[in-house]
């Protein structure tokens, strides 16, 4: 390693929110997907980028053996892949309607000066929910099949008005309405 990287140990996520969250600890876990970087693993409580540190003389099958199977490359902490996360994060909250979240970023370099924790601080603000469904269509045929079917919506009132169930409803309608012709 170079003098001024340092080794990512840990993304921290949390979602600091003044009203409650359904699911947080679901919503928590989502978000730390989001990540570009992620930490290495452990192997039975050993590091896997000291694994790799030790298995790099090649010329033994042993450290071959580890270096193939249980070593990782160190994951270098990089600023604009965490900024990138960050942004990942926002959509991914707008998607699941918080359309004000913001996501806030920040370092922790530890006493060593080798390693560092980055934490990401949620703001999700207010989760906006759908509150009225009305279909509107010119052909007064295609309005009779679309309130035939408001039963079977993906879009229903008091559901959190997120980007993938919108587009559920959407390829639903389509659907119907190419089965009917």
């Amino acid at each position: 390693m170079q003098d001024e990287e340092r080794l990512l140990i840990e993304n921290k996520v949390t979602i600091n929110a003044e009203q409650k969250i359904r699911n947080k600890a679901y919503l928590k876990y989502e978000l730390s997907t989001k990540a570009q970087q992620q930490p290495n693993s452990n192997f039975f409580l050993v590091p896997r980028e000291w694994l790799y540190f030790k298995s790099r003389d090649t010329s033994k099958a042993i450290n071959r053996l580890v270096a193939r199977r249980m070593a990782e490359s160190p994951v270098i902490f990089d600023e604009d892949k965490m900024e990138y996360s960050a942004k990942r994060m926002e959509v991914f909250m707008k998607e699941r309607g918080y359309y004000n979240a913001e996501v806030e970023t920040s370092t922790k370099i530890l006493p060593d000066n080798k390693r560092v924790q980055v934490m990401y601080d949620i703001f999700p603000n207010q989760q906006y929910f759908i509150d009225t469904i009305t279909y509107f269509s010119k052909d007064s045929t295609i309005q009779k099949l679309l309130n035939e079917t408001s039963d079977e919506r993906f879009l229903k009132q008091g559901v959190p008005g997120s980007i993938e169930l919108y587009n559920k409803e959407v390829k639903r309608i389509v659907d119907f309405l190419r089965d009917q012709g």
